[in-house]
């Protein structure tokens, strides 16, 4: 594939020259101002494959000085004094058994493992086990439509993605919540020059490899490991294993 998207380019390079140099014999036989032809063309072949980048860079360059950011409403540190000896209890295996329902047909990724609760307000949360049965981790889904992570009882993670557009650029933001107050806690905004497609998987714009570095906003945008390593600091995940005297909410569990 790479050998092929090299030879496209390296082919209307050739036509790009072709063009132009017709076009300026084609002035001079004329009497017009061949130089402005000429130049006249030659942007208009830039502009063919190439219409988006500048508008894209500048939209990178605006929005990672402006909107990119990690921006903590109370550290961690601030939540353990303000709730003191409760991140110690919390843990991602306390699913309320009494809320269980069944699976339909959306939720087997788990081979049938998986299990699925019901809250008093709607939400739905998804148990997602490994082969192994071992919790991995567990989803949400408000009835608004809100989903995500759920670390634990108290605190819940979002991630939204806005594709790229006529602009090349996608937004990514994290938002960290305490669902006790509904509270955000910390967010994280950072965008990408990105296409729709990519050149390994195909689809919209796939070919243009000039846009596709993967590469997001200053890591200076995100000290100390940013939302990542904030949402690793309140996890409380914890490994099964087969012991009955850590039994919780019906669940066998051993913290690690």
């Amino acid at each position: 594939m790479g050998i092929l998207l090299a030879g496209a380019v390296a082919l209307y390079l050739l036509i790009s020259i072709g063009v132009i140099t017709l076009a300026v014999m084609s002035a001079r036989q004329q009497g017009a101002n061949s130089k402005r032809v000429g130049w006249t063309v030659a942007l208009v072949m830039y502009l063919i494959p190439f219409w988006d980048l500048l508008p894209t860079v500048v939209a990178d360059q605006y929005n990672c000085a402006t909107n990119a950011g990690f921006f903590v409403s109370k550290t961690v540190d601030r939540w353990k004094e303000l709730n003191p000896g409760v991140l110690e209890t919390l843990s991602l295996t306390h699913l309320p058994e009494d809320r269980r329902i069944e699976l339909d047909g959306n939720d087997f990724s788990g081979g049938g493992r998986n299990r699925k609760y019901r809250m008093a307000d709607g939400t739905t949360l998804l148990a997602h086990f490994n082969v192994r049965n071992e919790l991995m981790y567990v989803t949400y889904k408000k009835p608004d439509g809100e989903s995500g992570y759920q670390l634990n009882e108290r605190f819940r993670y979002t991630r939204k993605t806005r594709n790229p557009d006529l602009i090349k650029l996608s937004r990514e933001e994290y938002v960290v919540t305490d669902i006790a107050p509904d509270e955000v806690l910390a967010r994280q905004v950072n965008f990408k020059q990105s296409t729709k497609g990519s050149f390994q998987s195909g689809g919209e714009d796939w070919w243009k490899f000039w846009l596709q570095s993967g590469q997001g906003c200053s890591k200076d945008k995100f000290p100390d490991g940013g939302i990542h390593r904030y949402i690793n600091s309140l996890r409380t995940d914890c490994t099964p294993i087969k012991d009955p005297s850590r039994v919780r909410n019906g669940i066998v569990v051993a913290c690690q």
